[in-house]
């Protein structure tokens, strides 16, 4: 019974790996004109960025080794980190694609709702 418990666990597990690298696969695509950091399948880059004391001057290393903007890959998420003020003007003046990451309800609750933590309909009011 246990060994049948632990392969139906195992199997759940390659299961949901597998689909996350598919969905991953899927976004992928759209963003094929941002160049991407290399790092470890499914873990992605967490081993780049050492600590928050190092992290700033380890993001400038990584602009200067793969451009102004870049895709950075963690476990089930990615971020896309620039420094291109033309890419900047062009996301904020679209009110369609100002969604905000999950890491923005952290700081919505010290801000409020305002330029920084709004979505893509209240930056427009200010």
């Amino acid at each position: 019974m246990f060994i049948v418990i632990l392969c139906l666990i195992i199997t759940v597990i390659c299961f949901v790996i597998k689909y996350e690298q598919y969905v991953m696969r899927e976004k992928d695509k759209q963003l094929v004109w941002v160049n991407a950091v290399a790092g470890y399948p499914f873990l992605g880059q967490i081993f780049e960025i050492p600590g928050p004391k190092e992290m700033f001057s380890e993001l400038r290393r990584l602009h200067d080794m793969y451009g102004k903007t870049l895709l950075v890959r963690g476990p089930m998420q990615r971020m896309i980190i620039s420094c291109d003020y033309d890419l900047f003007e062009f996301v904020l003046s679209s009110p369609n694609i100002l969604d905000k990451s999950i890491e923005y309800r952290y700081l919505h609750r010290w801000l409020g709702t305002g330029l920084l933590t709004s979505d893509g309909k209240s930056p427009s009011r200010f």
